[in-house]
């Protein structure tokens, strides 16, 4: 791939890459409750569970753009405290207590009890407690980047033990429930924390972002991407009809597989029309406050009686999905208007 390209293009792809992953976010939340709960042998059990297959690149999405941003620069250590992690901090505290408030009003709840989901947070609100972790460790996750070597090194030992060896468990689980406990036990011993979680994530977004890619490699990419969601969506409803509840995937494998296409794709094919990349851009600086409102505005939707399968799902998972997503960008684009807000809320 010609670098220079490469450099022009490089944020254009990742405002697009943002869009959709707010928009699967949105999905995910609009589909997931009901799907949890009615009967997995319906059709409609079966065809929510695909929609939610299809989103799963949702927040790995996310996390490999700050990777992919923040390690290909230089950015003080009192900067990413003072502006990024404060703003993660301060958006948290504000939408939290906006939430535990308004069920306080809405539900009726005690203050105790008003008080226990501020400090925990909203259900979606783990993400700026997450990515202010992710920005805490830069420094150190930096020197990794800066080796080709140790990037690679890191990478492999997240693919062992973050998502190989937990799918292989997850399988095991299905089949022998002692069996997979006593390989998670064994496992856990080597205490492989550095290479867990989402970390993985954010320097593979760098690393995805940064290396050239030949074109037989992309289309194993893709074919990779294909089966990664054929393998999600199917483990899923095997090891629901097994447990006789509602279940996602055995483990991660899948969605690391369509993430990383979901990715390359972008990277790689982002259209040439200046008008959309310049509103792209411009939508994509209101991704945040849309992705800290959009459960305020669904619970309105659901409340209106728009839920997911008070109509066809093949209509109402993704079509009524964008409507909150318009809304929420209502919303976020006036709450932009204000500078304190939009420096420190959204």
């Amino acid at each position: 791939q010609d670098k220079t390209r490469q450099d022009k293009t490089r944020h254009y792809y990742f405002d697009f890459l943002r869009v959709i992953a707010v928009y699967g976010v949105i999905v995910n939340h609009y589909v997931s409750e009901e799907w949890e709960t009615i009967d997995i042998n319906s059709v409609n059990w079966h065809l929510l569970g695909v929609f939610l297959g299809l989103i799963k690149y949702h927040v790995p999405i996310f996390i490999m753009i700050s990777g992919a941003l923040f390690l290909s620069r230089d950015v003080p250590l009192r900067k990413i405290y003072s502006k990024y992690i404060l703003r993660m901090f301060t958006a948290f505290t504000f939408w939290s207590l906006f939430y535990a408030m308004g069920y306080y009003v809405a539900e009726k709840w005690t203050v105790m009890h008003m008080l226990a989901h501020f400090v925990e947070g909203h259900y979606h609100l783990w993400f700026p407690l997450m990515i202010s972790g992710m920005y805490a460790i830069i420094p150190f996750l930096k020197r990794i980047t800066a080796s080709e070597f140790l990037t690679k090194y890191f990478l492999i030992l997240t693919f062992i033990f973050a998502f190989l060896i937990p799918h292989f468990i997850g399988w095991t689980s299905l089949v022998s429930p002692k069996a997979a406990a006593s390989l998670k036990i064994f496992i856990s011993k080597f205490h492989f924390n550095f290479v867990m979680g989402y970390t993985g994530y954010f320097i593979l977004g760098y690393f995805l972002n940064n290396i050239d890619i030949s074109a037989k490699i992309e289309r194993v990419i893709y074919v990779l991407g294909i089966l990664g969601f054929i393998l999600t969506v199917s483990d899923s409803i095997i090891s629901s009809h097994i447990a006789g509840y509602a279940r996602g995937a055995s483990g991660q494998l899948g969605v690391l597989c369509e993430t990383i296409a979901i990715f390359i794709f972008f990277r790689e094919h982002i259209p040439n029309n200046s008008k959309l990349l310049n509103v792209m851009q411009k939508f994509s600086k209101y991704v945040f406050g849309i992705y800290l409102v959009h459960s305020f505005v669904m619970g309105l939707i659901k409340r209106a009686g728009f839920r997911v399968l008070a109509f066809n799902p093949i209509f109402s998972a993704p079509v009524i999905s964008l409507i909150i997503l318009i809304m929420s960008s209502v919303i976020s684009i006036i709450l932009n208007l204000i500078p304190v807000l939009k420096r420190y809320i959204v």
